[in-house]
């Protein structure tokens, strides 16, 4: 048994050493700052999908910008190829319920964002900062193994299905990562992408110089101090 936990403070590290490695390369470097931002997008975006995702593609560009600038450019297309294809991950939910937003790249269900599916066997996703205002699904199938259907279930029944000690949330990752937290009265779930990257850029400025998650009605952001 084991606890699940948002694992972002690699996000803060691979950035920090980013900064390092352009800041030496700049003269030499064009797109340093360009690259610099790229990395701060993919970490964001890293965390969007969840925990495992995210230690997957911190992992991989924390070991491409030990090698230098050229290296970590490589690895940015990498990941983001890895990212497209993580997007995708739930498609074979699609029909029953589960919807993917190109707004705010997030996976929905009855109004609510996924913070866990559970099809037994076959997938198993968790997007902890989302432990407490996502929803969480668990899939179904026939006898024959065939997808009939997924259904919301408890916190506590999905903790029990996937066999984990208990699942984070935003409040408890911010206070782990040493970032500051706040709630917003806030919902995106109608927003389209130019509403949403306006309300994105909007809490961005508001908290420019921080360091802080903060947890919306339906969404999580998270700014690293630019």
């Amino acid at each position: 048994m084991k606890k699940i936990l948002v694992k972002i403070v690699a996000c803060t590290a691979v950035i920090a050493l980013g900064i390092g490695i352009l800041g030496g390369c700049a003269q030499i470097y064009g797109k340093a700052g360009k690259m610099m931002q790229d990395i701060t997008d993919i970490s964001e975006r890293a965390v969007e999908k969840g925990s495992i995702l995210a230690e997957k593609a911190i992992d991989t560009l924390n070991k491409a910008l030990d090698t230098g600038a050229s290296a970590a450019e490589t690895a940015l297309d990498d990941i983001d190829e890895f990212l497209e294809k993580a997007d995708n991950s739930l498609k074979e939910y699609e029909p029953f319920g589960v919807s993917y937003s190109e707004a705010n790249r997030m996976y929905w269900y009855q109004g609510k964002p996924v913070a866990g599916l559970y099809d037994e066997g076959h997938h198993t996703m968790v997007n902890g900062f989302y432990g407490d205002i996502g929803i969480f699904v668990i899939a179904e199938r026939d006898s024959a193994g065939a997808l009939t259907g997924v259904r919301e279930i408890s916190k506590k029944e999905f903790v029990q299905a996937v066999g984990v000690d208990e699942i984070d949330n935003a409040k408890e990752a911010a206070k782990r990562m040493e970032y500051d937290f706040a709630k917003e009265d806030i919902s995106v779930a109608e927003l389209g992408a130019k509403e949403f990257e306006k309300l994105k850029e909007s809490l961005r400025a508001a908290h420019n110089g921080e360091n802080i998650v903060i947890e919306c009605n339906d969404y999580v952001f998270w700014f690293h101090r630019s």
